[in-house]
């Protein structure tokens, strides 16, 4: 049996539900982090103004939510955009951002069938090729120093600026890019 990717948006409220408690498993009690908005009685990461503007790439396993990420084009929805030197506002309409990656810890070295890729490297090498879809130039993410920084580098980010650590953050973090090829003009 394979694990299934699955495309939502926040108005799918089932798998958006399942995918704000998938955040608040990793990101606020696993990595501590303070600074989500969360609702500790429902066990979820509250919706941010952001969610409209971006898509969602859930991994799922058995039907249970496991994994998933956020991706928006800059023009659209700008998460975290504090994090992000102040030139990132003037490339608004070619540039997108990958925020919100998340994997359970049982699912983070599992291999795909007669594949040497995990399920992780799968969902943003996928969702990469979805960013390509939007025809951008770059993407950019920022991603903790625990080792969550290792499997954008094996997709072809590379870090600019300094490591830094936010208060809300329990580890340093450090921001990635890519660049994409050219789109090729229907002209050739």
């Amino acid at each position: 049996m394979m694990p299934q990717l699955v495309t939502f948006n926040c108005t799918d409220t089932d798998i958006f539900t399942e995918f704000q408690r998938l955040k608040f498993a990793v990101f606020y009690e696993e990595n501590g982090w303070t600074g989500l908005l969360v609702d500790p009685d429902q066990q979820i990461v509250l919706q941010d103004c952001f969610d409209e503007g971006s898509s969602f790439l859930g991994l799922t396993w058995e039907g249970k939510l496991v994994g998933g990420l956020r991706y928006s084009r800059l023009d659209s929805a700008f998460p975290h955009a504090e994090l992000f030197p102040p030139s990132y506002g003037d490339a608004l309409t070619v540039t997108a951002t990958i925020t919100g990656v998340a994997l359970l810890p049982d699912y983070r070295r599992r291999r795909l069938e007669s594949t040497t890729s995990t399920w992780g490297d799968w969902m943003l090498r996928t969702c990469v090729e979805r960013c390509a879809e939007l025809e951008v130039e770059e993407i950019i993410a920022t991603a903790g120093l625990n080792g969550a920084e290792r499997i954008f580098v094996r997709h072809g980010f590379e870090r600019f600026g300094k490591p830094y650590q936010p208060a809300w953050s329990p580890m340093h973090l450090t921001n990635l890019h890519r660049m994409m090829k050219p789109a090729l003009s229907k002209n050739g």
